[in-house]
């Protein structure tokens, strides 16, 4: 069977203590988005930040801090999707607000967000402040 393979770019935003999720129909997913045409995972980010996230501002991009290979993208099962993903550093409007993408932003605690998004599976924690 041919497979497509796709890559995207996701951010790892903490405050105090906490992770920002955001809420796609049922799932609980990282911000961010896949990679188009020539653009770099850091460019991607940016630019789904900005989508996913209308009033962010002053987003740093930081160090690669993990990965997740989502195993249940695709139904017919002929397309692979792999998150690369970031620590960022970025000033979120208050409330948060939403682009049409996603129903509802949360904060997570680090130590209990793994439980709501297999995302955070491979995150080196050590590299996250």
């Amino acid at each position: 069977m041919h497979k497509s393979f796709h890559i995207a770019a996701k951010g790892l935003i903490c405050s105090e203590g906490n992770i920002l999720l955001l809420r796609d129909g049922q799932f609980w997913d990282l911000p961010g988005g896949r990679i188009d045409d020539d653009e770099s995972p850091k460019q991607t980010l940016i630019r789904e930040l900005t989508e996913e996230l209308p009033g962010i501002k002053d987003v740093k991009i930081g160090q690669l801090v993990g990965w997740h290979r989502a195993r249940t993208y695709s139904p017919k099962k002929d397309h692979a999707l792999m998150l690369i993903i970031f620590l960022v550093e970025a000033q979120l409007p208050e409330p948060i607000q939403l682009s049409h993408e996603h129903q509802e932003a949360k904060w997570f605690p680090i130590e209990t967000a793994g439980k709501f998004s297999p995302q955070l599976s491979n995150i080196d924690w050590s590299l996250v402040k």
